[in-house]
């Protein structure tokens, strides 16, 4: 989650969040045109979703005796927690829209920041990962393909004009860590704790670290 966000405050050095917006609009190197990428973004996010129902249905979470009321049961908790995570993670994004106010790169409207695109592109990989991690044995293929669409309607929503860079990154980030919080604060076990507070002894005074791991 950390990389997106560090990389999108580099984007702001020496305007490369306009400039490689502006080449990415106007050369078009992955997808040809800006309707192109648009309606790309739309169907990369479609297949996501899709992905992230899938390895749901199919993820092996019944231990011991199979029975369709067990099944039901933890698949209900399991939706719950996919789309608590993945809904918050869009108003979360279109509350940001409304404070932040910055133009689309093509003045369109003041809707730019974040990308909602790369939140939901964010969410879906997030929770497909996460159905994913039930299964005995890992699926990097599948994984990889995932974070390739998801990398794909990022940039697809800077060839279209609609966002910068730093929009998609943010979006990303925002849209992973939401989802990976409902997720871990459902399903972690009784007694465990994903969260610690470190102290550091720092010169000249004292660090303190808030951890959260999803």
């Amino acid at each position: 989650m950390w990389a997106p966000l560090v990389l999108a405050g580099a984007m702001q050095i020496n305007d490369y969040d306009e400039k490689i917006s502006r080449w990415g609009r106007v050369q078009n190197p992955l997808f040809g045109n800006q309707d192109n990428a648009e309606r790309l973004s739309d169907r990369f996010n479609d297949v996501l979703e899709y992905e992230a129902y899938a390895s749901l249905i199919l993820s092996p979470t019944i231990e011991g005796e199979f029975s369709w009321g067990k099944y039901g049961k933890k698949k209900g908790v399991e939706l719950l927690a996919m789309e608590g995570g993945t809904r918050a993670a869009y108003w979360n994004t279109q509350g940001l829209k409304t404070l932040t106010k910055r133009d689309r790169p093509m003045q369109q409207d003041s809707n730019s920041f974040p990308s909602g695109h790369a939140t939901a592109a964010g969410a879906w990989k997030k929770a497909a990962h996460n159905n994913l991690d039930n299964f005995e044995r890992p699926y990097p293929v599948i994984g990889a393909i995932g974070q390739t669409l998801a990398f794909s309607t990022m940039w697809a929503r800077v060839e279209a004009g609609k966002h910068y860079p730093s929009d998609v990154l943010v979006g990303y980030a925002l849209g992973t860590f939401i989802t990976g919080f409902v997720w871990s604060a459902t399903f972690m076990p009784a007694g465990e704790s994903n969260q610690s507070f470190t102290i550091t002894p720092m010169k000249g005074g004292t660090g303190l670290a808030y951890i959260y791991l999803f």
